[in-house]
């Protein structure tokens, strides 16, 4: 019964001394992982969410696939949408992944994925600008 109560209080005390000792650094982003807004023509009605939740970034995804140099039509549509959302404030990081069996094994694939990932990134982020 001892080390029942023992423990009870050092739970206790824990809960009472852990969420003040946390803080973050300068520079620390918190956001969340929502690809909605690649498929929503105006992305504008999730920007107010998330900016009254008190988060600073929204990473989303893109998918790769062996072969693929630039990013498709569709893929570009989406990354103008979140180019629209970081000008209103919402830093967008990016994720460019493919399945596990895709994953760039050769000099060429790896030159393919870096390319579209760049493209994607500063491509984009160019013409979005304009």
């Amino acid at each position: 019964m001892r080390g029942a109560a023992a423990v009870l209080i050092s739970l206790f005390a824990l809960v009472l001394v852990a969420p003040m000792s946390a803080h973050a650094e300068a520079g620390l982003l918190v956001g969340v992982h929502d690809d909605q807004i690649k498929w929503r023509t105006r992305p504008n009605p999730i920007l107010p969410a998330v900016r009254t939740l008190g988060l600073d970034a929204m990473r989303v995804t893109l998918r790769w696939r062996p072969g693929r140099r630039n990013p498709s039509v569709r893929t570009h549509h989406e990354l103008q949408r979140m180019v629209a959302a970081d000008r209103h404030g919402v830093r967008i990081v990016l994720g460019v992944h493919g399945r596990a069996d895709d994953a760039p094994s050769t000099a060429g694939e790896r030159e393919d994925y870096c390319r579209t990932s760049a493209t994607s990134c500063f491509g984009t982020a160019r013409s979005g600008t304009s």
